[in-house]
């Protein structure tokens, strides 16, 4: 789950979103992302039937920790938001705890504009993706030709 601080733009999300790829990439680790239909960009890793939260917790804590150490201006772990530095991006590998809720894709937000989780390709990380392009409005259409990509990353 990347979720920026208050003076951090949706760019900066999408910088670290693809800091994140990379570093799944050569632990060789397929992912799925989407957009949180609220400010961020939640990131689905198809792990192994049985995984446990612990493990998947673990898992998540060593990408995100990774990423925040190696583009500390950009990336922080630091779970007080007081505390966190300014214009950073949080990565919440608490995310990975039983009990958790996340927003499904292709649900709508309750959230002005009526905005939607939706899935993306990782090609768009490039395109000056907005958040503000996926909401209600559009999501049935959006629907149509971004239920692949949702499954296709998580293969």
């Amino acid at each position: 789950d990347l979720d920026p601080t208050p003076a951090a733009p949706f760019s900066r999300v999408v910088t670290i979103a693809k800091y994140v790829l990379a570093a799944l990439k050569d632990g060789h680790y397929h992912a799925a992302i989407k957009t949180s239909g609220s400010r961020g960009l939640h990131i689905f890793i198809a792990l192994p039937p049985r995984t446990t939260y612990p493990k998947a917790q673990e898992f998540a804590r060593i990408i995100a920790t990774t990423v925040a150490e190696d583009y500390p201006k950009e990336a922080t772990v630091q779970r007080s938001i007081a505390k966190r530095p300014r214009g950073t991006v949080y990565a919440d590998f608490l995310q990975n705890a039983e009990g958790k809720s996340v927003a499904a894709a292709f649900s709508v937000r309750a959230r002005d504009g009526a905005p939607v989780s939706m899935p993306i390709a990782e090609k768009e990380l490039a395109t000056g993706l907005r958040i503000e392009d996926f909401t209600i409005a559009n999501a049935a259409a959006q629907a149509a030709k971004r239920g692949k990509i949702w499954e296709n990353g998580l293969r």
